[in-house]
C-alpha cells in the first residue's frame, strides 16, 4: 500500500509532549504538593502551544492550519459516516481539525489564566506585580482556570475515543502515523526544511528549560518572607510561647480583641511575655489583613466582616480551605491543634503559604488522595 510523510518530527513530538502535559497538570492539579509539577506542566504545554500555532503558519503543507478541515458539511458528513465506509483524509480529519484547533485554543487560555492566577493568588510567577492589583479576581480567575480545564479534559477524550475509532474500526493506523510521520495515502512526501527542523529542536529546548525553571523557582520566599521586617518586639516577644502569626492573617478588630485581654490571652497570662504591648499593637493595626493588598488576606477580611472571629482557625474562609482534611488529622502528635499552622505550612511564620510549602506530617498516599479529592 502506497504510503505517504506528512507529520514532522516536531509535530508528533509536541503532540506526544502536549498530551502528556495536559493529563499531567490536570493531575498534579488536584494535589498541593505537587503543585512545582503542575507548573512544569503547564509552562511546558503553553510554550509548546505558542510554538504549535506559529508552526501552523509557516510548517509544512499538511500541518499549516490552512490544511485543516474546518467545513461545517464536511463534518456533518464524517459524523454521519462514522461507522461506515468513508472518505479518507490526508491530514487531519474535520473532526480532529476542530478538536484539535479547540484544545490549541483552550490550552493557551487555561494557561494564561493559570499565569493570572499565580500572580493574582500568589504572587508570583512573570505575572507576580498583579497580586497587588487583581487580588479580588482570585476567585473568579480560579473558577474560570478549573472550568476551562475540564472542556479541555473532555475535548481531549473525545479526541481519544475518535482516534480509537479510527484505528481499530476503521484500520486507518492513524497511531502508527502519529509515531513513524506516514499515512497509507498516494502523493508526496512533505519533510521539513532546515530551518523549520530547527525551529522545532529550538521550541522543544526553549519549552523544557522553561518548565524546568517554573517547577523549580522559589524566589517568592525571599521576595514574600517578612520574618526579617517583623520588629524585634514582636518578632521575640509573640514567639515565645507559641508560632508566631503574621499580621495580614487577622483583621485589625481581631488583633484589637486580642491584645486587649493579654491577661487570659486563650487559657495563659501572656503579661509574664509581652513587654511592650503598645509597639506590638501599633504594628498589628497598621498590618492586618485589610491592609495588605492581596488575595488572602482580602479573603479572611471579607469572611470576617459580619463574625469578628479572633481565632484565624474559626474564620470561614479558612474552615473552607481546611474543609477536606478529616478532623481526625489534626489530632496527630506533630500538630495537635488546628491554629498550629506551622505544622503544615512551614513558612507559615514568615508570611509564605505556596501550597509547594505544605507538608502534611505521616500521612499515607490513601490518606492523601482522600484529602485531596474528596
Amino acid at each position: 500500500m502506497p504510503r505517504i510523510y506528512v507529520w514532522s518530527p516536531f509535530v508528533r513530538v509536541t503532540h506526544l509532549l502536549i498530551a502528556l502535559s495536559i493529563f499531567g497538570a490536570l493531575f498534579s492539579g488536584f494535589f498541593k504538593p505537587l503543585f512545582s509539577l503542575h507548573l512544569f506542566f503547564g509552562s511546558l504545554v503553553f510554550v509548546l502551544l505558542i510554538a504549535r500555532i506559529l508552526y501552523g503558519f509557516f510548517g509544512t503543507t499538511y500541518e499549516r492550519f490552512s490544511h485543516f478541515d474546518f467545513s461545517w458539511r464536511d463534518l456533518r458528513y464524517y459524523f454521519l459516516h462514522l461507522f461506515r465506509d468513508k472518505r479518507s483524509y490526508i491530514g487531519h480529519n474535520p473532526a480532529a481539525s476542530w478538536v484539535m484547533i479547540f484544545i490549541i485554543l483552550g490550552g493557551v487560555a487555561v494557561t494564561l489564566t493559570g499565569l493570572l492566577l499565580l500572580g493574582a493568588m500568589y504572587e508570583r510567577g512573570p505575572l507576580d506585580f498583579l497580586g497587588k492589583i487583581l487580588y479580588f479576581w482570585g476567585d473568579f480567575l480560579k473558577k474560570a482556570h478549573q472550568l476551562i480545564a475540564l472542556a479541555i479534559l473532555i475535548a481531549s477524550l473525545i479526541h481519544i475515543i475518535g482516534t480509537l475509532i479510527e484505528h481499530f474500526y476503521h484500520r486507518t493506523r492513524i497511531i502508527d502515523s502519529m509515531v513513524h510521520g506516514y499515512k497509507p495515502y498516494e502523493g508526496k512526501d512533505l519533510h521539513p526544511s532546515i530551518l523549520q527542523s530547527l525551529f522545532g529542536i529550538g521550541a522543544i529546548l526553549l519549552s523544557l528549560t522553561i518548565a524546568f525553571y517554573a517547577a523549580n523557582d522559589r524566589s517568592y520566599r525571599e521576595f514574600l518572607a517578612l520574618h526579617d521586617l517583623y520588629p524585634v518586639e514582636f518578632r521575640r516577644e509573640c514567639s515565645s510561647c507559641h508560632t508566631l502569626y503574621p499580621p495580614q492573617w487577622l483583621p485589625s478588630s481581631s488583633w484589637k480583641i486580642i491584645m486587649q485581654d493579654l491577661k487570659g490571652h486563650f487559657g495563659k497570662d501572656a503579661r509574664e511575655y509581652v513587654k511592650h504591648p503598645e509597639i506590638i499593637q501599633t504594628y498589628l493595626l497598621a498590618h492586618s489583613s485589610e491592609h495588605h493588598p492581596s488575595y488572602f488576606p482580602h479573603a479572611i477580611t471579607r469572611s470576617n466582616l459580619q463574625s469578628q472571629k479572633y481565632r484565624l482557625s474559626r474564620i470561614s474562609f479558612i474552615r473552607e480551605l481546611h474543609a477536606k482534611i478529616p478532623p481526625k488529622l489534626f489530632e496527630h502528635p506533630a500538630i495537635k491543634i488546628r491554629s498550629n499552622c506551622q505544622a503544615c505550612h512551614l513558612h507559615f511564620d514568615e508570611g509564605i503559604l505556596q501550597p509547594e510549602e505544605i507538608r502534611i506530617p505521616d500521612i499515607s498516599f490513601r490518606e492523601a488522595l482522600q484529602i485531596y479529592l474528596r
